[in-house]
């Protein structure tokens, strides 16, 4: 039986987005709308897209939606014999093999290979893996820099020195890098020779709009915290005031005015002061030392005292350049693709968006008028790319048709260049105008025990910042206890004191992980191999001590038994220098 927050995802209409949080029944959710969806509003299975974020969950999400048809099938057979209902969701699951349930790069590829005319492709196009397009790159990447290399140029080599000094691996890792974050936007191209166009201005536009917001959002920060000042520091509203005036500043002569004006208050050689700030635990002396980090950024008296239009002086040539490679790479790295007749995961999303993007050729259309709704899991992971094609294949009309489910405070892939923020502004305007769609909340977990699920809250409440990491711990991000009277024995009231106990283990890195000598490639392979190698004492130290918690608990014969007092705390592991430091939680 669903949770009220549960039928209030099944049943919304209109574009929504649910913010489901771990264990809070997710994939049920989903299952259970496209139920309602094909049983009371007769949507046929092929109709419906859903999209998930790896091969294993959309293999799942087939698995349980053809079992949830089965059952209404079964149970309509046995209610009213061959109804004509009982014959539609017989027929929903014949269609159901053939519906779209799969990666976004399933679909993508599906799209282009039936779409290959439209970019003269071949019909039998190859989908490249990482082992194939690695060394693609690499060798791309050698011609390219060897053709460099020949030419002489001065300013190739000023480059390799800021970037690489002796080597030029750390170049060659930023063209790879920039080529692809490039291919995550809608628009690559347009993407790149925008940049190449900001940094062929000869003053730092963009920079000073940027430095001008920063302060703002400083002065914002700081105002509330000069107005909570004590008595004693009777200059704190004069600060006040200051700031107010940094928070109105229009351009950057006004910024140096204002800063000018807030940093006269910094008598470092007032013995008065002096006591004043110690008073203040430190704070005032952090407020000046960033006050004066804004003041060594904006134009001093003379002309050509402006350290940022210097600063964008000396970068903007090399940065030039350096897109400029980028640009040559893409061009010589599609090529080699081609001349396999391959594309890589990067091309099927931009081939399709290509197809999707351009009305005249009716792809687009097709796409919105087979899908009556779009169903998206993982939506915190997405990127702008993969945001625009489902924005592309989804109805604008009657509020439209999207059901996006996603957590931010899940989101582990932005080293994939995912961009949770796309999920975060729907969350946020969906929320605050209604017009566009509607946020609703998942947070009844199924998965964890109370006490577990009080610990986390405690946990996390105090350490998640809006400001910070873009969620806010607020009552719809706190995790509760779902369906307490089908789970009362895992409820804290009905646990002992020993069994509510939850215990927090750290393992402290040591000293010789904090530095890597050699090369950028081989400080990533150390890296990679003290990941790993934290890992597996992570997973020596949880086995330990679920072994020592399962033999007092047969010792004992209590099977509820999570731990008895008297067990050692500290498993016998040989960790150094990463020894693992106990810190049981009440």
């Amino acid at each position: 039986m669903p949770t009220l927050q549960q039928q209030a995802a099944i049943d919304a209409t209109g574009n929504v987005l649910v913010v489901a949080g771990a264990g809070t029944g997710k994939t049920t959710t989903l299952v259970e709308r496209c139920l309602h969806l094909i049983r009371d509003q007769r949507c046929p299975v092929d109709a419906l897209m859903l999209v998930t974020f790896t091969e294993a969950a959309a293999a799942e999400m087939r698995l349980r939606l053809r079992e949830a048809l089965e059952k209404a099938f079964r149970d309509e057979r046995i209610a009213n014999g061959e109804s004509e209902v009982a014959r539609f969701f017989e027929e929903q699951l014949d269609l159901l093999d053939g519906a779209q349930i799969s990666t976004l790069h399933s679909f993508c590829l599906d799209l282009v290979a039936s779409n290959f005319h439209l970019h003269d492709l071949d019909p039998q196009v190859r989908v490249l893996d990482e082992r194939q397009t690695g060394p693609m790159m690499r060798e791309v990447l050698d011609e390219l820099f060897r053709k460099r290399y020949e030419s002489g140029a001065d300013e190739f080599a000023e480059l390799i020195r800021l970037y690489g000094g002796s080597s030029d691996d750390r170049l060659r890792e930023l063209v790879l890098k920039i080529h692809r974050y490039r291919h995550a936007r809608p628009d690559p191209d347009a993407w790149l020779e925008r940049e190449i166009g900001r940094f062929a201005a000869d003053e730092p536009e963009d920079w000073a709009d940027w430095l001008l917001e920063g302060a703002h959002t400083w002065a914002a920060e700081w105002l509330p915290v000069m107005e909570a000042e004590p008595e004693f520091n009777r200059n704190a509203a004069t600060l006040c005031g200051c700031l107010q005036a940094v928070s109105k500043t229009a351009n950057r002569a006004r910024l140096a005015e204002a800063i000018n004006a807030l940093l006269e208050w910094d008598w470092d050689n007032e013995e008065a002061w002096k006591k004043i700030k110690s008073k203040c635990d430190g704070r005032l002396d952090k407020f000046f030392v960033q006050a004066r980090f804004l003041r060594s950024q904006l134009p001093g008296s003379d002309d050509d005292d402006d350290a940022l239009r210097d600063d964008w002086q000396r970068i903007r040539g090399p940065m030039g350049i350096l897109l400029d490679l980028a640009r040559e790479f893409a061009a010589e790295y599609t090529r080699a693709k081609r001349d396999l007749g391959g594309l890589d995961f990067a091309d099927l999303e931009q081939f399709a968006l290509r197809l999707l993007s351009d009305e005249t050729n009716g792809v687009a259309v097709a796409c919105r008028d087979r899908f009556q709704h779009v169903f998206v899991d993982e939506y915190q992971d997405i990127n702008a790319a993969q945001d625009a094609i489902i924005a592309a294949v989804s109805r604008v009309a009657d509020g439209g048709n999207r059901f996006l489910v996603g957590d931010m405070k899940q989101s582990i892939y932005r080293f994939r260049l995912a961009e949770p923020g796309i999920f975060l502004d729907y969350a946020t305007r969906w929320e605050q105008s209604g017009a566009d769609g509607e946020t609703l909340p998942l947070s009844g977990n199924f998965r964890s025990r109370e006490a577990i699920l009080n610990f986390v809250n405690a946990l996390f409440e105090p350490l998640m910042r809006e400001s910070i990491g873009g969620v806010r711990y607020d009552e719809n991000a706190r995790l509760e206890f779902g369906a307490p009277r089908q789970r009362a024995g895992l409820s804290v009231t009905a646990d002992s004191a020993e069994t509510r106990r939850i215990e927090l283990w750290c393992l402290v890195k040591g000293d010789a992980d904090d530095a890597q000598e050699g090369s950028d490639e081989d400080g990533r392979a150390a890296d990679e191999l003290a990941d790993l190698e934290t890992a597996g004492k992570e997973a020596r130290l949880i086995a330990s001590r679920l072994r020592e918690m399962w033999e007092s608990c047969r010792n004992t014969g209590n099977a509820r038994c999570i731990s008895e007092p008297g067990i050692p705390l500290t498993p016998s592991l040989s960790m150094k220098p990463d020894a693992p430091s106990p810190h049981p939680s009440p």
